[in-house]
């Protein structure tokens, strides 16, 4: 005696029932889209663009012939409105006046490559150095006043680091 299976033949058809459905939903979906674009209407809704504008300034900055750019991995801007670039090129520090003028460079042979730069309250420059597994603080005149971690040596413990890439400043 051979037993007829209702449920898959069931399923099959409530398969295709909401397939069909979900065509005609789409299908109508882009012919009113396409009918009120055509019509020139707007949405009632505003539209609003989160996209950010930027206005280019090829004066901006005045970077002398023998200061270097190369890949840039951090930015950081002073109390004093100075940018500080963090560069993977010589000097790796570069700082600039607001209006663009190289104010002065410092950092090399001290950085292997860079990769994060941030400024503490005090003023003093702390970077992250990947390639040495250091994190170092300077004056903003570039003098070395701290290093965290073993240059060379990575690691994770108190006194080693593992390719830092950022700090966080409490002071």
């Amino acid at each position: 005696m051979s037993q007829t299976r209702v449920w898959p033949s069931l399923l099959g058809k409530w398969f295709w029932a909401c397939w069909a459905v979900g065509v005609w939903a789409c299908a109508t979906a882009l012919l009113a889209a396409e009918l009120l674009a055509a019509d020139g209407a707007t949405p009632a809704h505003p539209r609003v663009n989160m996209a950010i504008c930027y206005e280019l300034d090829p004066r901006w900055p005045q970077r002398p012939a023998d200061v270097q750019w190369g890949d840039m991995p951090g930015i950081a801007v002073s109390d004093k409105d100075e940018i500080y670039l963090f560069t993977r090129a010589n000097p790796p520090i570069q700082v600039y006046d607001r209006d663009g003028k190289f104010l002065r460079g410092f950092g090399q042979g001290l950085i292997g490559s860079a990769h994060y730069i941030r400024l503490d309250r005090q003023g003093n420059v702390w970077v992250a150095d990947v390639k040495d597994h250091v994190v170092l603080q300077l004056t903003p005149e570039g003098k070395l006043l701290r290093t965290l971690g073993t240059r060379g040596e990575p690691g994770c413990d108190e006194t080693h680091f593992d390719k830092p890439t950022d700090m966080a400043i409490t002071s």
